[in-house]
């Protein structure tokens, strides 16, 4: 992410200031290193490792003209309400739906959401939360997920046998065991996981939950969980998984599993989500397309060629050429 956003930066002409994750600062270190090797001005590129209390000054420091921050929607809007009027690219809270369709390919669906949510350990912003079947498949769909999740190898993502490696600390560990413990206590299901393997390590993990009153108030729903949970449960008609998937207050990534082309036009139409993806799980490279979302996910787009401009000054420049403009016409 750091590489891409200092990428179409200096594309743009700007010079950069990084402010890494005060959790996990050592890969943009790293890349600091390299972009020195590389003969980069030093003028032109800097890395402050500073507390993310004391970022506050960075922001709204005048001399600033653009910020372009990946992190939570909580985050995002106190960056935002302190930096004063600047260009923002804002890539913010996800956590996203996949809807299966009768029609749809049952394997490929079970096989692309279940590393939709054990991917990274869950911990990306695209990752699947929500799992919404049609009436007619969910049972065959609930038990190829459930045979997929099972397959999944949890370990030191050193050993090439691991599928699936630690979250990042423990505190997000007993964030997201507290949020499966209230699922539960309110009716849901476990299908399969919802255990500490160690300090850092949980089974992938995912909950039924078929009350849809009780499913919309839970925090595995509200909320951007980063850690591999999900929810499931069935929907009777296109109305409905559109209202439990726009239900939440993120729109990065949907996907949708199917084949019949008008099911799918009206998803598309009526989802609120910055991309849909037809039969993948929700993921992006640098650049390949727009990366962006829709409502607490965030504003603008990422990816080298698309971030360009917001990261750009416009100038309109109009030159009346020994008075032959366009003035005399308007």
């Amino acid at each position: 992410d750091t590489v891409a956003k200092f990428t179409y930066s200096v594309v743009a002409g700007n010079a950069v200031v990084v402010k890494p994750p005060s959790v996990d600062p050592l890969p943009v270190i790293l890349f600091a290193k390299v972009v020195e090797e590389a003969g980069f001005p030093r003028e032109g590129f800097a890395v402050l490792t500073v507390p993310g209390r004391e970022s506050i000054n960075l922001v709204s420091d005048r001399r600033i003209h653009i910020i372009s921050f990946t992190g939570s929607s909580e985050t995002g809007r106190k960056v935002i309400a302190s930096a004063g009027i600047k260009q923002f690219v804002m890539e913010l809270g996800g956590g996203d739906p996949a809807i299966v369709l009768e029609d749809a390919d049952l394997d490929l669906a079970a096989e692309r959401i279940a590393l939709g949510i054990y991917s990274y350990a869950g911990q990306r912003c695209d990752a699947i939360k929500l799992v919404l079947v049609e009436d007619d498949v969910y049972l065959k769909l609930k038990e190829k997920l459930i045979n997929n999740l099972s397959k999944v190898v949890v370990g030191d993502p050193r050993d090439e046998k691991t599928t699936m490696g630690p979250l990042i600390d423990t505190e997000t560990v007993d964030k997201m065991l507290e949020a499966v413990k209230e699922a539960i206590e309110r009716g849901g299901a476990i299908l399969y996981g919802g255990k500490r393997l160690g300090a850092t390590y949980v089974e992938p993990t995912l909950i039924e939950v078929l009350d849809k009153n009780v499913l919309k108030e839970l925090k595995l729903y509200k909320e951007e969980i980063f850690a591999p949970v999900a929810l499931i449960t069935s929907f009777r008609d296109l109305d409905e998984a559109i209202e439990l998937a726009n239900g939440r207050r993120y729109g990065l990534d949907v996907s949708i599993f199917g084949y019949n082309i008008d099911k799918i036009r009206k998803l598309i139409r009526y989802l609120e989500f910055g991309a849909i993806y037809v039969n993948d799980m929700p993921r992006h490279g640098v650049g390949y397309y727009p990366f962006g979302g829709r409502k607490d996910s965030g504003i603008g787009r990422e990816g080298i060629g698309y971030s360009i401009e917001h990261v750009t000054a416009y100038k309109t420049i109009i030159f009346n050429y020994k008075g032959r403009g366009i003035w005399r016409y308007l």
